[in-house]
């Protein structure tokens, strides 16, 4: 080749990679970032277009949740320069600030906002259809009538690593709150990253018109979305966001279309979505106060039952839903959501509560007290804030009893998994706490235990058999002999292979009568179960462990007996 036309052509090529003889917006996609981020960086570089410009864009090595895939296909039209010169490119940062002359370049950043794209949606969508959609026909296929069809995007795997996934019940109240505001939807199509769990969850919940869309890969997915035009839930996700940004919120009738607040991680909202779209609160306090009660993530089961029925106590009076916050216990890897009739929260939204201050170990009973003359007339769209307490006062806890079994029955024990024991009218339980009491010097002596069942012997004569529930089986083993030759005429079952929820069922079905540790867990066992008998007989230890003196804040009631 002469060398004047070598020169020419490496002249050629160098213009071409600073954007040749037409100037360029250049885009700057990242690594290991989703398909959202990267459509809105690409809709901020043709909104910023000149007529004469056009987009520039580096090609990205791969996407975050695809990195199999390159989305090049998408962007046909742009000119992919892997060594274009862009230093010398002015900075864009808003379409009004595109330069007269020369090259633009959009800064790197996320450019996760509504307004930063609003005028390049439909170039963004008509570009979709052209190079993608309406190419591979047979990979895009829509059943159903996107009139009457909406879409929620719930996304799980990764948010869940990061901490950013909703609870569910953001996505139970966002689609009461889409069918409250349309009458016309039919479907609402559920795509998700886990689709498995948001069966599991719905399914249970036995949720009407919804179609879980299961094999799709995540462009289908988008074009899933796009084609649900009657509304929209979506996840804090910029790829959900896209969804119904190509869908619904193109259409003149502005169907509802229901998001998060606050976004992620954030303290405000950084989206900028339209008003008409509808912003759903994510924690307690913001569209729907509600009563706040921390169940105390280092606290059993017992505690939290107890702070629970504290809760229900002031619900009578508040009339307010109630949200907890730290359901899970040191004693069991078990997230216990499910029991409470109450959203899961991890932070109120904000501090317009009504805090109920109480000294520690305060008497429930002043707590109840303080409620029943509180002027609720005052706290019109506020958030009353239970403050985190052990509310170890029984009496004061009898009147909600019967609405805390139906509901532990209602959320877990009415599960097929949970068998009635025969003749539990004759039956007695014996719970023994060691392990941490044993650590802390809480444990009671082994007198206790025997010196209990004689009086439950002699007090009771239906009784037939005694289980014994022990979080140390050795401890059972070593003493069960003992325990048979105080009681002869009774039949004592070790235990030991039930986790907190079954200890707990079982303790509930024995209606004959208890022996109760210093354990709110057992005594809870005894509400729930041998209580309701009236000829049961109950007995619980007279001086609390882990109480200075013989000072026992708890009150049993009057029939139970002390020792």
């Amino acid at each position: 080749m002469p060398q004047s036309r070598r020169a020419k052509k490496s002249y050629t090529i160098t213009r071409k990679l600073r954007g040749g003889n037409t100037r360029c917006m250049f885009i700057q996609p990242v690594d290991n970032e989703g398909l959202g981020n990267e459509l809105y960086r690409y809709a901020m570089g043709l909104g910023a277009l000149e007529p004469d410009m056009t987009l520039c864009k580096l090609p990205q090595q791969k996407i975050q949740h695809n990195p199999v895939k390159n989305y090049r296909r998408l962007f046909n039209g742009v000119m992919y320069n892997r060594n274009a010169r862009v230093n010398a490119a002015k900075n864009v940062v808003k379409s009004s600030n595109t330069p007269a002359e020369g090259n633009g370049k959009i800064p790197y950043a996320s450019w996760q906002g509504y307004n930063y794209v609003e005028g390049a949606i439909d170039k963004v969508k008509d570009n979709l259809i052209r190079n993608e959609f309406r190419k591979f026909p047979e990979r895009y296929t829509f059943e159903y009538d996107s009139s009457t069809t909406a879409f929620m995007h719930i996304r799980l795997k990764d948010y869940e690593e990061t901490g950013w996934a909703l609870p569910f019940s953001y996505y139970e109240r966002a689609l009461e709150k889409l069918f409250q505001k349309s009458s016309s939807i039919e479907k609402v199509l559920v795509v998700s990253d886990n689709i498995q769990k948001c069966k599991d969850y719905f399914h249970e919940k036995q949720t009407p018109k919804l179609i879980f869309i299961e094999g799709k890969d995540e462009l289908q997915t988008l074009y899933i979305m796009m084609k649900c035009e009657a509304g929209a839930i979506i996840s804090p996700s910029t790829f959900s966001s896209w969804g119904a940004m190509l869908g619904a919120d193109r259409k003149q009738s502005k169907p509802p279309i229901i998001y998060p607040s606050p976004w992620l991680h954030f303290n405000e909202d950084t989206m900028n979505f339209p008003d008409w779209w509808i912003k759903l609160p994510t924690q307690a306090g913001g569209e729907r106060p509600c009563i706040i009660v921390d169940l105390l993530p280092k606290e059993g089961l017992g505690n939290k039952l107890s702070s629970f029925a504290a809760a229900l106590i002031v619900k009578e009076k508040a009339n307010l839903p109630i949200c907890i916050m730290n359901s899970t216990t040191p004693h069991s890897t078990t997230d216990y959501d499910s029991l409470f009739d109450a959203e899961k929260i991890e932070r109120p939204a904000n501090m317009n509560s009504i805090k109920n201050v109480m000294k520690p170990r305060t008497n429930l009973s002043e707590f109840s007290k303080n409620i029943v003359n509180y002027n609720w007339s005052k706290n019109t769209g506020k958030n009353v804030k239970i403050t985190p307490n052990l509310y170890q006062h029984f009496k004061s806890l009898l009147p909600v009893v019967s609405a805390m079994k139906e509901m532990l029955i209602r959320n877990e024990f009415g599960k097929g998994e949970y068998k009635p024991i025969k003749d539990a009218d004759s039956c007695a339980f014996m719970h023994i706490r060691r392990g941490d009491y044993v650590t802390r010097g809480w444990s009671l002596p082994e007198s206790y235990f025997v010196n209990a069942l004689s009086e439950l012997s002699s007090r009771s004569s239906t009784i037939q058999t005694i289980y014994v529930f022990t979080n140390e089986p050795g401890f059972c083993e070593s003493h069960l002999e003992t325990w048979k030759q105080k009681v002869p005429s009774k039949t004592i079952e070790c235990k030991t292979d039930l986790n907190e929820l079954q200890t707990l069922y079982m303790m509930m079905q024995c209606r004959g009568g208890a022996i109760l540790s210093s354990s709110t867990f057992s005594a809870w066992g005894a509400l729930l179960g041998p209580n309701e008998n009236l000829e049961s007989v109950i007995i619980y230890p007279n001086e609390m462990p882990h109480f200075s003196g013989s000072m026992n804040p708890m009150s049993f009631p009057d029939r139970w007996v002390a020792m």
